[in-house]
């Protein structure tokens, strides 16, 4: 099953994007700045401004989901 993975490059997106990797899953691991674990397929993906989502989504068409990405305000 193809699932993109949002926060790839995060903490929880990170280790999700490892552990659903390691079950089998074909995880696209979609990141915005730090590059997620080695493993899964690593897709560079701004969530805000242009249509970049929706081509992705129309491009690579994953069976789910996970939103795992955040803002992390300091």
């Amino acid at each position: 099953m193809r699932l993109l993975l949002t926060g790839a490059g995060g903490r929880v997106g990170g280790r999700l994007a490892h552990l659903l990797h390691a079950a089998g899953f074909e995880v696209l691991a979609a990141y915005r700045s730090a590059a997620p674990p080695p493993g899964p397929r690593r897709l560079q993906l701004a969530l805000e401004g242009d249509d970049a989502l929706e081509r992705l989504l129309d491009r690579e068409r994953p069976a789910a989901i996970v939103h795992a990405a955040a803002l992390a305000l300091a």
